[in-house]
């Protein structure tokens, strides 16, 4: 295998890590944010019921 096809699949294979990387932290965080949401407005109608 010459040098550039190894520098290539070097390349291409940090892209992909790199993007499953990415897309695990993205929908981790869409995770907290929803689950975040969810306990906001349930404190707040929580807080409406017992005003």
């Amino acid at each position: 295998m010459s040098l550039k096809a190894k520098i290539g699949l070097t390349m291409i294979i940090t892209m992909l890590a790199v993007g499953v990387v990415a897309s695990f932290i993205n929908g981790l965080l869409n995770g907290l944010m929803y689950i975040g949401t969810m306990a906001w407005v349930t404190l707040s109608v929580w807080l409406i019921e017992k005003g």
